[in-house]
């Protein structure tokens, strides 16, 4: 079909601009945001955390057993900690400081996938891990020299005492 006569050209309706936005924000560290709790005591303020990345380091995890079960069936690898306290988040991972020797046997089904163990369970049993873990990379010199050494002479969870048997003596599955 082929249009003998122009289209009628009307002028198109003139949009009404947008009302200007308030000015931006500006916060200095300390200040808080509109809207968010007034005292840092309610939402407290959180550095952000520098991440510890080292292929080595990770590599050196694989170097020795098992720390929960001792077997050293070449599924021995890295297992973070799954921890805020760590460093985990929604899609990152802890730091690489912040790992245990554990094999494929003990990491998937006790510590990620642990049903079979109370939340302070798997944090004994991943902490213990960690503690040998880091002390044997040291003892052997496999630890990476431009890594610091994480602190692991305090429980990150609260204080150990002999009443809490589940901190002191993970379960052995």
């Amino acid at each position: 079909m082929i249009r003998r006569s122009p289209l009628k050209r009307t002028g198109f309706k003139r949009r009404e601009l947008p009302k200007p936005r308030a000015k931006a924000l500006c916060i200095a560290p300390g200040q808080w945001r509109a809207g968010a709790a007034s005292s840092p005591v309610a939402n407290p303020a959180q550095p952000k955390h520098s991440y510890v990345r080292s292929k080595k380091l990770r590599e050196a995890y694989r170097l020795i057993p098992c720390q929960h079960c001792g077997c050293a069936d070449g599924t021995v690898c890295c297992a973070h900690s799954n921890w805020a306290t760590h460093g985990k988040g929604a899609g990152i991972k802890a730091d690489d400081s912040r790992g245990a020797s554990l094999c494929a046997a003990c990491h998937v089904p006790l510590l990620d996938q642990g049903a079979a163990l109370t939340r302070a369970q798997r944090r004994a049993l991943w902490w213990a891990a960690h503690i040998k873990s880091v002390r044997l990379l040291v003892e052997i010199g496999a630890w990476p020299k431009a890594i610091p050494v994480p602190d692991t002479s305090t429980f990150p969870w609260g204080e150990q005492d002999d009443d809490n048997k589940e901190i002191n003596n993970p379960p052995r599955f």
